[in-house]
């Protein structure tokens, strides 16, 4: 849980510096790497990540960071977060 935390953190960071409203908008974001993997030249070893995360399936690792980063950019705690 503590792992998921940090990368939601992270991956707000710039949301929080008022550079774009949603990671998705950074295109070299972990946000991106974990929603849309690369095929080739990933930058995120993705099943390591999803294991240390404690996670088997890719889908429902992706589901989990979404609805993770939905829920802090819906309540403004993206803002108090930290790591």
């Amino acid at each position: 849980e503590h792992l998921m935390q940090c990368l939601a953190y992270i991956d707000l960071n710039m949301v929080r510096a008022g550079v774009v409203d949603h990671p998705s908008e950074w295109e070299m974001s972990g946000y991106n790497e974990i929603q849309n993997p690369r095929m080739r030249y990933s930058v995120i070893d993705q099943e390591g990540l999803r294991g240390l995360c404690g996670f088997s399936d890719a889908e429902k690792f992706k589901e989990s960071h979404f609805h993770l980063i939905e829920d802090l950019l819906g309540n403004g705690s993206n803002h108090r977060k930290s790591c």
